[in-house]
């Protein structure tokens, strides 16, 4: 007991290799040990700053009271309500930049996600934290006038991941993407369903709080699609993008994409502005989500011009007949796809009538990963000769005498590999 009592503690709470092995959670309540420990800990507990509806339940905070879902269907007197709280927006405001005073100079990452309407009043916070490098914003109502000045305020940040939110602005607003400044030190920006939506209701913060009817918001024309914001300026002024996610997107191919490794987007980019693009040789990792069959064409002419491409991942919501769009469009592209390692299809529905997808003309590629629903039987891959690894996820239906089906899983052999079977996914090594 008297070895363990001389134990020099601290050092050992200080260690990075304790540190490395210790549970989040742990760290945080050794960090109350002492006051000593609480400050050196602090760069490694408010490393990491997450703010949800969930976990922002503070007694005096009027966003928690926004974000309940027990109220959201509550009609309210926005006149008592404005007599009940007043100066309860502003005053949860300044708790919150009050508790945050402290930690922001530790802080390197923040996350914002699912406070709606509550986010209008948060975001302007997140932008006095001038040591951030990566900031993810989900489901989140942010003011589009705070938001085309953060390139000039998150200085730092090489990472921004937007989904699913407005950016709200009055009708007397006018802000052009040559307006927007994004971070200059961006390496991977991710934008996907953000709309530029116009709000009536914010010269009164108590009625834009609870507001929960959409028909009080006005979406830009086209701006479903992220428009006006400043992707392309940013892109042929900052050069040292690397990943590029944007979904429902009119890109410009044409913009400067020299340096993006890895590209996800949809058949909703400016396929007319390919024809003014020698090359994208610098892409490896290209990620197709597609809408309409009828781009495949298009998507073709696409993949041509990514001569070092070693992953391509196709999405699609219904591949009925995957070997004709194999055979008219992915093969012709094999010739300028040499270094293609991994090859995704996601989609596949070969439940009535199947089909045989066969990869044999692949034999460039060491990884064959395939989702959706058919038989595994169908899948032929033993002609391609470099194939090692293979993920199929597929389920499959089969149709018994009396007309109910059953779902099952087929066991398949194939000389020279070995399977295992999780679920509904098959795994499988070369040996």
């Amino acid at each position: 007991m008297d070895k363990i009592k001389n134990n020099n503690w601290l050092s050992i709470i200080l260690n990075t290799e304790f540190q490395d092995v210790t549970q989040f959670k742990t760290l945080v309540e050794v960090s109350m040990v002492s006051k000593l420990a609480r400050e050196m800990l602090k760069p490694i507990v408010f490393e990491r700053v997450n703010v949800h509806y969930a976990n922002i339940k503070l007694e005096s905070s009027i966003f928690s009271k926004a974000n309940d879902k027990r109220i959201k269907n509550i009609e309210y007197d926005y006149h008592a309500l404005r007599e009940e709280n007043y100066r309860a927006i502003e005053d949860s405001i300044d708790y919150l930049d009050l508790t945050f005073i402290n930690i922001k100079k530790f802080s390197k990452s923040f996350k914002l996600l699912r406070m709606y309407n509550s986010g209008y009043f948060l975001f302007p916070i997140i932008c006095s934290f001038e040591n951030l490098t990566s900031l993810t914003i989900m489901y989140c109502n942010i003011p589009f006038t705070a938001f085309s000045i953060i390139g000039k305020q998150l200085l730092n940040l090489n990472n921004l991941h937007m989904l699913n939110v407005n950016l709200v602005k009055s009708s007397t607003d006018i802000i052009a993407s040559s307006d927007i400044s994004l971070p200059p030190n961006l390496t991977r920006l991710i934008i996907n369903s953000n709309q530029v939506v116009t709000i009536d209701l914010l010269l009164d913060h108590y009625e834009y709080l609870f507001d929960k009817n959409s028909y009080n918001h006005s979406y830009e024309k086209n701006s479903n699609i992220n428009i006006d914001l400043g992707v392309e300026e940013f892109l042929n002024s900052n050069p040292q993008l690397e990943t590029l996610d944007v979904s429902t997107y009119n890109l410009k191919m044409n913009s400067n994409l020299n340096s993006i490794k890895f590209l996800r987007v949809d058949d909703k980019i400016c396929f007319d502005s390919i024809k003014n693009v020698s090359n994208l040789n610098s892409i490896s990792t290209l990620i197709f989500n597609m809408h309409s069959i009828e781009n495949t064409e298009n998507f073709r002419k696409f993949c041509m011009l990514c001569n070092n491409l070693t992953e391509l991942r196709l999405s699609y919501q219904r591949f009925n007949n995957c070997q004709v769009f194999i055979n008219e469009f992915l093969i012709p592209a094999l010739p300028t796809l040499f270094k293609l390692k991994t090859l995704q299809i996601d989609g596949i529905h070969n439940i009535r009538l199947p089909k045989t997808f066969n990869f044999a003309k692949f034999n460039q590629i060491e990884q064959l990963v395939l989702s959706g629903s058919g038989p595994v039987s169908k899948i032929k891959f033993d002609k391609c000769k470099k194939l090692k690894r293979v993920k199929f996820t597929l389920i499959y239906y089969k149709v018994d005498e009396d007309n109910s089906s059953v779902k099952t899983m087929e066991k398949f052999y194939y000389r020279g590999w070995n399977f295992k079977y999780e679920g509904n996914t098959i795994f499988g090594n070369k040996t």
